[in-house]
């Protein structure tokens, strides 16, 4: 019978502090994140120009117990395999980089191009994306904005032999 009292006084005691917390207009903090596994190729890599391109989507989503999230901004990283130095790259993304927003619980579902440079021609990378990446949102939980990594296998240089006539 005590443990039950002391239970329910400690519950008590959490729901009149969140009341008080609510009463003095305090808001808790919102959490953007990329959903689950959602970062992922959408196709297979191909050539546009002096690049190689490959089609990426994600899910971002802001928690649903949290604020609204202000203005942030998403970049897609890469990792390039040796020699090249081993740090990050911003990649070029023709999808929505920049955005106004997000209310609690909802998401925004995010698809367009990365680039890579030819000189990458028949590489392994590593991508991710970093949601909030210039940090602009106070979050409650800032060690969630970056997806796992993805390896993509970039096509090797084809050599066309001329027809014969």
């Amino acid at each position: 019978m005590k443990t039950v009292m002391v239970i329910l006084l400690s519950l008590g005691l959490v729901i009149a502090s969140s009341i008080s917390i609510f009463a003095q207009g305090k808001k808790s903090l919102p959490d953007l994140f990329i959903v689950g596994t959602t970062f992922r190729t959408t196709g297979p890599p191909s050539f546009s120009g002096e690049n190689i391109v490959v089609p990426i989507e994600l899910k971002i989503q802001n928690s649903n117990w949290g604020g609204a999230a202000g203005p942030f901004q998403l970049s897609i990283m890469c990792q390039y395999p040796p020699p090249a130095a081993p740090m990050e790259t911003e990649l070029e993304f023709t999808g929505t980089r920049t955005f106004p927003g997000l209310d609690p619980g909802r998401a925004v579902n995010v698809s367009g191009q990365i680039k890579f440079p030819k000189s990458q021609l028949g590489q392994k990378v590593k991508i991710h994306a970093i949601v909030d990446s210039m940090a602009q949102v106070s979050e409650s939980n800032e060690r969630n904005n970056v997806s796992p990594w993805l390896e993509v296998q970039l096509p090797p240089l084809e050599i066309r032999k001329p027809p014969v006539k």
